[in-house]
């Protein structure tokens, strides 16, 4: 029996190396899930003030029962691809993230800022080029912790490392698939993102608003705790759109059926940024998208389920 078990735990080990490589020390996971986006987080802010990101990233910490005099790093990340395999891409974001440690050093010079060069994106989605509401519902991101280009250290990528906060800095925010993409693999691998900037303030969680209360959707899928805020209005133009092609679908049955189809791609309703939302309910209006179609070609162009394998619950962090 020991020996079985002694074989099993040696093959278990070779399994783990190869499933991270080296350089993956912290032994990094990608996510089947992405994860829900907290109803709370900040609005993403535009590039201009140091004094007013440390005052959110200082309300941000306030809200985890931490004081920014405990804390002696913060990490940046910004979305650039792996060197490896797309060697010679021009990272746009990488002056954003160097132009935020500059201000951010100038006005909090007792924090070590620290530029995340080594978190890095294996997949090329197009997102830049391909805004359709298909491609940001099903492209899924991959990273990887590639410390050969990490210029200092970069305690997010060791297995020992504490809490560990971060800023996301981009170039240009559109709906916030990458902003999402890269929180959820952050906070699913124990990270903390306290804030995000991009080129102009834009809602990463999706705003609540009286106005969008416009359906009843049951309790679940309009929680104030949990990033709900847009899917009354998000299940009525799926309704509407539904009954238009003939199908006699009530909001929260359109919604179920949404959510149904996204967790087969690894994504939900929960993990939808704002701008995700506000993009699919403008589509679904305008008669740019099909709802009975768009559920058919999400359920058509899901990953096949191997034998015994199952679908979990979308995340909260």
């Amino acid at each position: 029996m020991r020996r079985s078990l002694s074989k099993i735990q040696a093959m278990r080990e070779v399994f783990n190396k190869l499933k991270n490589p080296p350089y993956l020390l912290g032994a990094h996971v990608n996510p089947s899930m992405r994860q829900e986006i907290p109803a709370d987080f900040p609005r993403a802010l535009a590039p201009y003030s140091g004094d007013e990101a440390l005052q959110l990233i200082m309300a941000e910490l306030k809200k985890r029962g931490v004081d920014i005099s405990d804390i002696t790093r913060i990490n940046i990340a910004y979305p650039h691809k792996h060197p490896g395999l797309y060697p010679g891409h021009h990272n746009t974001a990488e002056e954003r993230a160097f132009a935020f440690r500059e201000r951010m050093e100038a006005v909090a010079p007792q924090i070590d800022w620290v530029i995340a060069e080594a978190l890095v994106e294996r997949v090329r989605l197009g997102r830049s080029e391909n805004q359709s509401s298909f491609h940001a519902l099903t492209g899924k991101q991959e990273y990887d912790i590639y410390l050969k280009i990490q210029h200092e250290p970069l305690s997010f990528a060791h297995k020992d490392r504490g809490r560990e906060f971060f800023v996301i800095v981009d170039s240009t925010i559109e709906q916030g698939t990458t902003i999402s993409n890269m929180m959820s693999y952050i906070h699913y691998n124990g990270g903390d993102v306290l804030m995000t900037q991009g080129d102009h303030r834009v809602h990463i969680a999706q705003k609540r608003d009286v106005a969008n209360d416009v359906a009843d959707i049951g309790a679940a899928f309009n929680n104030v705790s949990r990033n709900t805020g847009r899917l009354p209005e998000l299940a009525l133009a799926f309704s509407i759109s539904a009954r238009r092609h003939g199908r006699d679908w009530t909001p929260r049955q359109a919604i179920e059926k949404f959510e149904s189809a996204l967790n087969k791609h690894g994504n939900s309703v929960f993990a939808l940024t704002d701008g995700e939302v506000q993009h699919l309910v403008k589509n679904v209006n305008g008669a740019k998208e099909n709802f009975p179609a768009l559920l058919e070609k999400l359920e058509k162009t899901a990953p096949k389920l191997k034998k015994g394998q199952w679908i979990p619950q979308t995340m909260r962090f």
